[in-house]
């Protein structure tokens, strides 16, 4: 199956990197305006993948004008470390300017 491919460098703005053996296409289920739609997004790398509960999930908190957080869909304590956890909806919902086929 094709599904569309974001690279999150491209959508963050970020200094583009070689893709490498840890690089990884990940598989996400997102809500667009048209409905739900698989795609995949490229990572320079995974470390882990985690089961997170809703009832774990902290509303993210305030960092001031300083730091953007519209894009963060709350912090998780897992194993006495916190994870940011991204609102790929929001992330992947919007500039579908680096969207490409893979």
């Amino acid at each position: 199956k094709v599904i569309p491919v974001i690279d999150l460098r491209v959508k963050f703005t970020l200094t583009q990197q070689d893709i490498s053996s840890r690089t990884c296409i990940i598989v996400v289920d997102v809500a667009l305006a048209s409905g739900r739609v698989l795609m995949g997004i490229i990572v320079d790398r995974v470390s882990e993948v985690l089961n997170i509960g809703a009832d774990e999930i902290e509303e993210t908190p305030e960092f001031g004008d300083r730091v953007c957080t519209d894009y963060i869909k709350g912090m998780a304590k897992v194993k006495g470390t916190v994870k940011i956890l991204l609102d790929l909806d929001r992330v992947l919902g919007t500039d579908d300017a680096a969207l490409r086929a893979a």
